[in-house]
């Protein structure tokens, strides 16, 4: 197992890079794989996960449904906390380290041919003129699956993507949930071929790779829309939403949407029982669905029946907002009434509604989900790191938001439902930062929230904000806003920070992580041994 991770982690891995260009991304050699592989991909029905936020959620709370309905899914996810193998998993399991390896061991011979013929490529069609090691128009036809190649090698997480294809055609999964590494039109799962797809939401965030503005950030993320294949749409921004809608409706998408096609109501922890669980109060939602389909079998996933419905669709016009066809339609109620959400906060409770919306539309394609198995895949679902409350005396709260509308998040929730925090004689932020977000504005949304910070740095991943430049300009911050009691501090390391934290720290203070996935996974295991 180890010789091929040394060789998986030897690839480039831009979750480890600051700087990463559009054009370095393609989509040409991961298809080539997949094809001498044999297409793993098309084996199984998948449904496709993206937008800024939340996707994580959305897909997880997907899996545990349709595992509760008896089907084995697999649920692909990044990036991992603590162990590689979490990222791939089949009704809530890991990968094993044996099928790992066995998985990496299949890949390895396609791979190492592979790599010849790119760097064949490389030498051939090398210009000494560039600054750049290879140009990714580079091309030649791989005479094993008769695709174009590009002289760049495979990458990390094209190699993961295709051995969790492999592994869930192996393990004959019945249904996968992909959750989208970085964008959407041009991530390595959007070789897929899904039954449906799912955007959550839109914010600013890699704005280097997807765009400065929100509608160019919502085209990269509706990219994942096929000709034909039905979407759910959780963003309620005019100028995201329209993008969405532009793009369904070019290539032929039905497009299903909050507060318009479904909605929810919340019923806050006030209201019910006094029942909790491990993650705080559980809070109940009532959901409520309507909304009309063209007619799809058995075998909407079938490209045949997928093409002839998008074409069907482009001559109607009958109802331009929704896109449907509603001469040869079946309609869809769905009403369910206190469904338990056990993870803290609105935007998961919004979640939630999202993951029934798309339970909605799988059974109106013949799915036959029963409301017993949302119901019990709801109930079970907590992700780590996700407003995840690990101690209760001092309250410690881990949260892997990263951009200006997760924090922002992040705060309401702490506000809303963490019973400790209005009456905390103190509250710490213990936080790092990635060099490719807006530091000053998270800084200036998380400062005036907290009693105290603690910069640190992340150890195991190169991106984090030396830790000095943080305070530089938290400190900046805090001098224009005025937070002159605020104290601000630098301690290198995740772990020294805490014990630092803890050992001044009362049973009734408020200590929270945040700032990054990447410092999340660094303490995690502190609270969660094994996690």
């Amino acid at each position: 197992m180890d010789r091929f991770l040394a060789k998986l982690y030897s690839r480039i891995n831009y979750e480890r890079q600051v700087r990463v260009e559009p054009k370095h991304f393609k989509l040409n050699n991961l298809r080539a794989l997949l094809a001498r592989l044999g297409n793993p991909q098309l084996n199984y029905p998948i449904v496709h996960i993206a937008g800024t936020k939340g996707k994580g959620s959305v897909a997880t709370m997907l899996a545990n449904i349709l595992a509760a309905s008896g089907r084995q899914t697999g649920l692909f996810t990044s990036p991992h906390l603590v162990r590689i193998n979490q990222r791939v998993t089949i009704n809530g399991i890991s990968i094993s380290d044996a099928d790992f390896e066995s998985i990496l061991g299949q890949l390895d011979v396609e791979i190492r041919d592979m790599d010849l013929l790119c760097q064949e490529i490389r030498e051939t069609q090398c210009n000494p003129q560039l600054s750049e090691p290879y140009d990714e128009d580079w091309t030649a036809i791989d005479p094993k699956s008769n695709l174009p190649l590009t002289g760049k090698p495979l990458t990390f997480f094209e190699v993961m993507t295709a051995a969790a294809f492999l592994y869930y055609s192996q393990k004959n999964c019945d249904a996968v949930v992909l959750e989208v590494g970085l964008g959407g039109r041009l991530d390595s799962t959007n070789v897929c071929q899904p039954s449906a797809c799912v955007i959550t939401n839109i914010s600013l965030d890699h704005t280097r790779q997807l765009g400065s503005t929100i509608d160019k950030i919502a085209f990269e993320k509706a990219g994942i829309i096929k000709n034909g294949v039905p979407v759910v749409s959780g963003e309620l921004k005019p100028l995201a939403a329209d993008v969405i809608s532009a793009v369904a409706k070019e290539r032929g998408s039905d497009l299903v949407l909050l507060q318009r096609d479904f909605q929810f109501v919340e019923h806050f922890a006030s209201d019910l029982p006094e029942e909790k669980t491990d993650d705080g109060y559980a809070v109940d939602i009532s959901y409520s669905g309507r909304f009309v389909l063209p007619l799809l079998d058995n075998a909407a996933s079938d490209k045949a029946a997928l093409t002839k419905v998008a074409k069907k669709d482009e001559k109607s016009n009958a109802d331009a907002d929704r896109n449907n066809d509603l001469t040869d339609s079946t309609g869809s109620d769905l009403e369910l009434s206190n469904l338990k959400v056990a993870m803290l906060g609105r935007h998961q409770r919004s979640n939630a509604a999202l993951a029934v919306a798309t339970i909605q539309l799988l059974n109106c394609q013949g799915w036959s989900i029963a409301e017993s198995a949302i119901r019990a895949g709801l109930s079970k679902t907590t992700l780590a790191g996700r407003t995840q409350v690990v101690r209760q005396s001092p309250a410690v709260v881990l949260d892997v938001a990263h951009n200006v509308a997760s924090v922002n998040v992040l705060l309401e929730t702490l506000k809303q439902e963490l019973a400790q925090w209005h009456s905390a004689p103190k509250k710490t932020l213990i936080l790092s930062i990635s060099k490719d977000k807006d530091c000053r504005s998270m800084l200036e949304v998380l400062l005036p929230e907290f009693d105290q910070v603690v910069i640190t740095k992340y150890q195991e991943n190169p991106r984090a904000v030396d830790p000095e430049r943080l305070l530089s300009t938290a400190r900046e911050v805090a001098v224009e806003l005025e937070l002159n009691g605020l104290k601000i501090s630098v301690v290198e390391k995740p772990l020294e920070a805490w014990h630092s934290t803890a050992e001044v720290a009362s049973a009734e203070d408020v200590i929270c992580f945040a700032g990054s996935v990447f410092l999340i996974a660094e303490v995690i295991q502190l609270f969660n041994p094994g996690q």
